[in-house]
């Protein structure tokens, strides 16, 4: 629990968040930093952002993968409170009632989805959600752990981004996930 607290502190702190008692909060100082980040040139980059020990392997700005060399492990963050993910998550609610998309139910919304066509993903994947911010690591850094991190984020993007996609696996799957 300690390793997984730590490891969202990181997450955040990286993306230049504050976390407080409702979730992590984009700082102004850092806002325009993450939009910066989330150009187009920088998606899927894979460079050394800044010689902190980690590398960003894709950030759209409201999903942000990075590879943190020594401590070993992928984290991958999916901020909650972006215009993007809020609009879907307002959809998936009036599609189904239960799929208020906090980060639990996220959680609960990725693992079903994951299960129908990544299990290969959800086998590497723990999960840390908030209520702001939907944290995951693979505690693998090899080249098929970074396969799967960059499959994992292109399938959260198309998720976030395809409403068609997300709303008709809810309609099919809906009933089945275990929504917090």
């Amino acid at each position: 629990m300690v390793r997984k607290n730590y490891r969202m502190l990181v997450a955040a702190m990286t993306l230049g968040l504050s976390v407080c008692g409702c979730g992590p909060v984009v700082t102004e100082s850092r806002q325009a930093s993450i939009e910066n980040m989330s150009s187009e040139e920088n998606i899927n980059r894979g460079e050394n952002m800044n010689n902190d020990g980690f590398t960003t392997i894709m950030n759209t700005g409201y999903l942000n993968i990075v590879f943190y060399e020594e401590e070993e492990y992928i984290s991958i963050a999916l901020l909650l409170e972006r215009d993007e993910v809020i609009e879907i998550g307002e959809q998936m609610q009036k599609k189904n009632p239960n799929a208020y998309m906090h980060g639990y139910n996220w959680e609960a919304f990725l693992n079903k989805y994951l299960e129908y066509n990544a299990p290969e993903i959800l086998a590497v994947l723990d999960t840390d959600p908030e209520a702001g911010m939907y944290a995951a690591y693979i505690n693998e850094t090899d080249d098929h752990a970074k396969e799967l991190a960059e499959k994992f984020g292109k399938i959260m993007q198309t998720l976030v981004e395809d409403k068609e996609v997300t709303l008709e696996f809810l309609e099919q799957y809906g009933d089945e996930i275990e929504w917090d």
